[in-house]
């Protein structure tokens, strides 16, 4: 098999169960309007090429191609695409917001005062109570106080 990053190759990962899946060929990395769902920009890559290394390249596709038509404010991805250099690029380079689903990667912790879906916890591990927004200031509560639970650290 020839790899120059246009012919097809193979790609191995693992399904949700950990069993090895493995095929030849290309990937379709898109574009799509998520209101519409219809595809706006695509991007085919051999199957090895990882979903992290095309994504700003695909994204200044889709602008040179409709930038007096579309200016997202908002690039929702999975986890596959949850790099810093990736936020840095939509933030700073393209004036958006990346909203991309944690990738744990091996993490056994989540972060001080984080559950493992990195909602806000208080110390005694409850989930704390959205309470609206200030100004750019999201304001959460503590679930006892609010009578969502029995806190006995309340």
């Amino acid at each position: 098999m020839i790899d120059d990053g246009t012919n097809p190759n193979w790609r191995m990962k693992r399904d949700t169960n950990g069993k090895k899946i493995k095929w030849c060929g290309w990937k379709l990395h898109i574009v799509c309007d998520s209101k519409s769902e219809l595809p706006l920009d695509i991007l085919i890559t051999p199957a090895s090429v990882y979903d992290g290394t095309v994504t700003i390249k695909l994204i200044q596709k889709f602008l040179n191609n409709y930038r007096d038509v579309f200016a997202p404010n908002y690039y929702a991805m999975d986890s596959g695409y949850d790099f810093e250099y990736i936020y840095e690029a939509i933030t700073n380079d393209f004036n958006a917001t990346p909203y991309t689903a944690y990738n744990h990667r091996g993490s056994y912790a989540p972060p001080e005062g984080l559950d493992e879906d990195f909602d806000p916890i208080c110390s005694g591990r409850y989930k704390l109570v959205y309470w609206g927004k200030d100004k750019n200031f999201l304001k959460f509560r503590c679930p006892h106080a609010v009578g969502r639970c029995n806190c006995p650290t309340a």
